[in-house]
């Protein structure tokens, strides 16, 4: 019979989380920004983007994802409605990563059924569960690793849907053997896909302060003498981040733009470089 079910999928492979994954890492922002800054009209000045909205990010992934979760899972018979509910995300990555949530209508027993009559899925389901649920030292497992211990528990069914869709998008019963090959499927690529056309969506300029940090980081580079210039105008210690600092106290005020720009010969600014960093 159909019921409502939340189902969280616990296997890496159908959601892998914006932890250092293939959807978002610590050099997204950093490569994003690099292929923009090779097709910009001047790279020189070019202003780096960030996501600053990282949630409405997210969601946006996690809601691309769901779509194309439900497109393998549902079926109009085992399953007929796969709706995108929220991501949680862990307080420490430690251990875990961010859970995708979904809302399914699915017949349960359905698919009890057909995983222990079909003879080649009751034989992956069996090795699935063998190889992801066996403990050893430093895993303790709550789900039994075996197909008759774990139909006779009736607990864990998000297990169950974890293989019954890994089969679809691996398009075979034996998912241990695909998942060891380590080849990305259309499903993954269309993962990374959705993550990628997000970022997009959701990159914005960086605020004048930060992108003046940026500018002065160069400037000190090729003139010894601005650091100093800017301390002692400013009166940063010398301890202190002096061109984050002195960024601070020039952005937005007038008087002190014109300053540095005398000072740096500089003839251009935040404004300019946001029209002169489109790319071509």
């Amino acid at each position: 019979m159909l019921q409502e079910f939340n189902y969280q999928p616990s296997d890496y492979h159908i959601f892998c989380g914006f932890y250092e994954s293939v959807l978002w890492n610590s050099d997204s922002e950093y490569n994003w920004n690099y292929d923009e800054r090779t097709n910009a009209k001047n790279p020189e000045r070019y202003v780096n983007r960030e996501v600053k909205d990282f949630n409405a990010f997210c969601n946006e992934v996690c809601e691309g994802i769901a779509e194309e979760i439900g497109g393998l899972l549902v079926d109009g018979e085992i399953c007929t409605e796969c709706e995108y509910v929220s991501m949680s995300s862990p307080r420490e990555y430690n251990f875990t990563t961010d859970k995708l949530n979904l809302r399914l209508k699915i017949d349960l027993d359905l698919l009890k059924g057909e995983l222990i009559s079909n003879a080649e899925l009751k034989r992956g389901f069996d090795k699935y569960l063998h190889e992801k649920y066996s403990s050893y030292d430093g895993f303790i497992s709550f789900v039994e690793n075996n197909v008759d211990g774990y139909f006779e528990k009736g607990e864990y069914a998000d297990v169950m849907i974890d293989y019954w869709l890994l089969t679809k998008i691996y398009d075979t019963s034996d998912v241990v053997k695909a998942i060891e090959s380590c080849d990305y499927q259309y499903y993954h690529e269309r993962c990374i896909e959705i993550a990628n056309n997000a970022i997009y969506e959701y990159m914005e300029p960086v605020s004048e302060c930060v992108w003046l940090a940026e500018i002065i980081h160069e400037l000190v580079e090729k003139d010894s003498e601005l650091e100093s210039w800017l301390a002692e105008r400013y009166d940063i210690p010398k301890q202190r981040n002096i061109p984050y600092c002195a960024a601070q106290k020039i952005a937005g005020d007038e008087d002190e733009i014109q300053a540095f720009k005398e000072r740096t010969g500089m003839d251009w600014w935040y404004e300019d470089a946001l029209e002169d960093s489109l790319p071509c």
